[in-house]
Parts: C-alpha cells; structure tokens; sequence
C-alpha cells in the first residue's frame, strides 16, 4: 500500500516537479494494491480539458480497473475538487470491460463544478465501487442521469456526506441504475432538481436502495417532458427496491408522488414522509409498500390501508398530519437536517432504530421517528444543589440567584425573588428541579448596576433574560411578554474587582422550536467547559452579565 501526497494545487500530467492530483491517480491506477492519495485543504480545479477520454490524461480524473482502491482525503478542512464545467470530475472504471473494477474512496472531500451530456455530472461509476464518506456532491449537471451521482452495476456507499443542488433530466441527485446497489447513511440529499423524474433519487430496474437516518428534502422533478414531473425525492421504478429506516422525506417538489412516486417494492420504518408539495406525499402506481411501523405519513391517501402498522400515523388529502418539523438546518454533526419540534407526532414512537440520529446524537429512550433524535432528557451537569439561606434578603432584587430546571419545557428558570423561590419549593406540582444558588447579585442602587429584564414566552412557558429594554425585545418577538425585572448585575465595564462573569450559552435548537431566545447560565468554570466540550447544541456566547459568586451574600 503506496501514499501519495499532493503537493501542487494544479492539474498537470508532466512526470517532473511537483505531484498534482492526476498524477498521483496516475501512480495509484498503475498500483495492485489499495493507495491513499491525501490533498491539503483547497481547491484543485481541473485544466487539461478534453472530454470522452479514459485513461486520466485529460478531462474528468478516471479511476481505472484492475487496481485496488483509491483512497483520496484532505484532513482538516474539506479539499473541492472542481471540474471547470467541461467534464464530469470523477469517472470510475471507464473502460466497462476492463479486467478487475475501478474502486473509489472519498474522504472530506467537495466534488463539484462537473458537467457531462452522459451521466454522473460529478461522479460516473461504471461496474466499480464508490464510497462517500463525509464528503460533499454539489452543482454538478448532468444532461442525462445522474446530476451528482451515476451508478450501473454498481456498489455506491454515501456515509455522513451531503448530494445537494445538483441538475440532471433524471435523477437529479443520484441515478441508480440497473442491477446497482446504494446504501446512504447519516446524510441530507437535498435541493436537486431532475428535468424530468426522480428530484432527489431515480431508482431504475433492477437496482436496490437502503437509506437510513437520511434527510431528503428540498428536491424537485419539474416534469419538463409529458407524463414525467414524477418522483420529487424518490422515484422507484418497477423491479427496483427501496428501503427506509428513520429518514425524513419533506418538501421536496413533483408534479405526482412529490415525495415518493412508487411503482416498484418500497419498505419502511420509522420514516416520516410528509410536508412535500401540496400534501402528495406517496403516490403507489401498482408497486407494493410494507410497512414495518412507526412511520409518519402526511397525506397516505391511496395507501391508508397500508400503514396501519404499530405506531403508523397517517392524515388525508383534505386533513395532512402536520409532522411539526423546523426548518432544514445545522443542527449539529456533518450534514443538515429538519428538527422536530414540540408536539410532533414523531416523538417517542420508533422501533428498533439506530442507536444514533442523523448526526450522531444518541437516541433516548423511546427513540423517535425520522433522522433527527429530539434531545428531550438531555441537559447539561449542574454543580451539587445548594440548599436556599434560611433567612433570604427582603430585597428580590439583592442576594441568591436560584436556578430551576423544568423539565416539561425543557428550559431553565432563574430569580432572586424569595417568595417566587419558597412558591416553588413548596410546590411538589410545579414541575421545577432546585439546582441550587447559582450566583449572588448586588442591590438595586449598587453602583454601576443595570436591571436584567426577564421576558415570558406565552406559548412555551420559557424564559428570556437581557439587559434590553422590552422595547427592544418584544416588537421582534410576539410570543414574549415582559415580565419584570429578574434582578441586577454588572456589564464588563462596570464590574467590581471580586465579581465574577455569569457564562452565557445559546441552545440553539430549543431556541428554534420556541420561536425565542432560551438561554443557560452558568457562574463556574468547571460547568463552562463541560457544556463546551460536551454539548454541541449550546452555543458558548462569553459573559452575559458580572455578578458575585454563589453564597457570597
């Protein structure tokens, strides 16, 4: 096993100097054995045009058969590999009837700018071997298949990598064509369009597709030639199969089977396949659906008898089932994905999901259906509770700050109002944890003080703490009403030498799902560090405010 290290951004075949990426598939296809081929983040835009020739010397890079694979990777930040418009960027094993088959391996790596009037405008594999693994396909165009991704006869592998904005006449996305094999994996196929059918994926005769934890989402089969328009995420052919395991199919475009158009042998569990155009969900044109449970399907007009299974939830044509999903977003991980929101049908729902969502969340408990995994029961380590003092200052705007957990909205409460902290306490029924005195704050008429006003989220029953005056906050926020002054604390010019800052992180995705800020706070360091390296959702956003450490009053 060889390693070639690229050390030229150029595209040049010359034998001398430096090694640019052809050239080191060069040395790799003239290997029998498996090479690595690693690239310095960057971009290497291919230059020796000419199109329709197979052995690597100009136009697309050709991965030839009769080698072992060929690994290409950049660490750190992704290396683009840009075809210049003038070919596809990668053809694997071009020659079809080569001894051996062509096996290609992409790490980190971005394929675009590939066009071809053939098929793959950013890959072609021909009887070869693909794997995607946390890599990107992006505009690229195909005339006729396969605007990112073509495969015939084929074993295509996509892990943790995103096939987004690409163009073909069919399979905007992905072509999958006869006798071919494709398995996608924690990855978001979105925003590619198909002239004809199949916005997202064509699934042609004879081929077979498995996609779990996968977003497809966005696509769109224009429906330019008659009778086509068919397919926006998925379009499966007779004699070809699919099977979905918790993936999220939505608003993708078609002008039949929006979502998936079905003619073929589909399965699927814990799939939610709804909010695509005009509520068309599945459209089955004589092809057979197994449902194997807790799937969430919009309008299953046509197929109602079908996902009757478990935990199944369907709506009609004239009443969709709304799945309550966000936006397609970074939610964290490697690839986008539609989180669900409160109330969605989908939580607590799935059977025998994989033990991790889209982007590598664990599911908790009674997972839920769809990619993303909705982290109800995780919350970051609190320092050991401190008990209130026994005789709390007059003052609610002097003394103990306590913080409270509640876990029904999934937020945290803070005051330095006694009685609203006794209120609690006595209340089994509140629905609050006591987390203890988090931090102490001065009086109202210390120097250098500023209120911190507390804002109430009618709908959602979360709390919004700030400096800003509620005419500032509540004309951009409707659902947040003021509700008083929480308490006083310093600003980073203000603060006295023994005040301490009070750090402040952004959870981002409650904060989306309530339709307002939702924030924690925390006064020490050790709990500062633990949420950063061990909660990716909470956004780190410095010192909201000084005040003085915990029991210091």
């Amino acid at each position: 096993m060889a390693t070639f290290v690229v050390n030229t951004n150029f595209d040049e075949l010359n034998g001398t100097g430096s090694l640019s990426l052809r050239e080191a598939i060069d040395l790799a296809n003239a290997s029998p054995e498996d090479d690595t081929i690693l690239l310095n983040p960057g971009e290497y835009k291919l230059s020796l045009i000419g199109a329709d020739e197979n052995a690597n010397a100009t136009g697309d890079l050709d991965i030839l058969g009769g080698g072992g694979k060929i690994t290409i990777s950049s660490s750190g930040a992704p290396a683009t590999i840009n075809g210049g418009g003038s070919d596809r960027v990668f053809d694997v094993n071009p020659v079809f009837n080569a001894a051996g088959n062509g096996n290609l391996e992409l790490k980190n790596i971005i394929v675009t700018g590939g066009a071809t009037d053939l098929g793959g405008g950013g890959i072609g594999v021909m009887n070869g071997t693909l794997t995607l693994d946390s890599s990107i396909v992006t505009n690229n165009i195909a005339q006729a298949s396969g605007g990112g991704v073509f495969g015939f006869q084929s074993d295509l592998t996509i892990i943790k990598s995103t096939i987004n904005g690409n163009q073909a006449k069919a399979g905007g996305g992905i072509f999958n064509h006869q006798s071919n094999k494709l398995n996608i994996t924690d990855s978001a196929i979105s925003n590619n369009i198909a002239g004809d059918d199949g916005g997202g994926i064509f699934n042609m005769t004879d081929a077979n597709a498995t996609i779990t934890n996968t977003t497809i989402s966005g696509n769109k089969a224009e429906g330019i030639s008659q009778n086509s328009g068919r397919g926006g995420s998925l379009y499966n052919l007779q004699g070809a199969s699919v099977t979905l395991n918790s993936t999220t199919i939505t608003n993708n475009e078609g002008i039949s089977g929006a979502g998936i158009w079905n003619k073929g042998s589909l399965t699927s569990r814990n799939t939610i396949i709804a909010g695509n155009q005009d509520n068309r969900d599945i459209l089955n044109e004589g092809g057979t659906i197994i449902s194997q449970g807790s799937n969430i399907i919009g309008n299953a007009s046509g197929v109602e008898t079908v996902f009757t299974v478990g935990s199944d939830k369907v709506g009609t044509q004239t009443s969709p089932l709304d799945a309550k999903l966000g936006p397609l977003a970074d939610n964290g991980g490697t690839t986008q994905t539609h989180a669900l929101l409160t109330g969605s049908p989908a939580i607590d729902i799935a059977q025998q999901a994989p033990p991790q969502d889209q982007i590598g969340q664990t599911r908790v408990g009674v997972a839920d259906t769809g990619a993303f995994e909705l982290q109800t029961s995780v919350d970051p380590p609190v320092d050991p509770p401190v008990d209130p003092p026994v005789d709390p200052p007059t003052d609610n705007l002097t003394g103990n700050v306590m913080r409270f957990w509640n876990e029904q909205n999934r937020a945290h409460f803070f005051t330095a109002n006694p009685q609203e902290v006794q209120d609690i306490l006595n209340n089994p029924n509140s629905g609050y944890q006591n987390e203890g005195n988090e931090f102490d704050v001065p009086k109202a008429d210390a120097s250098g003080t500023l209120p911190v006003y507390r804002y109430k989220n009618q709908k959602t029953s979360t709390y919004f703490y700030t400096f800003q005056i509620p005419s500032d906050i509540t004309p951009n926020y409707p659902d947040l009403v003021a509700d008083g002054i929480a308490f006083n604390a310093y600003t980073s010019e203000t603060k006295p030498a023994d005040a301490i800052p009070i750090y402040r992180f952004w959870n981002e995705g409650r904060s989306a799902e309530v339709g307002s800020p939702v924030h924690f706070f925390t006064s020490t360091e050790s709990n500062k560090q633990d949420v950063i390296d061990n909660y990716p959702n909470f956004k780190y956003e410095e010192a909201g405010f000084y005040a003085y450490p915990a029991s210091y009053f």
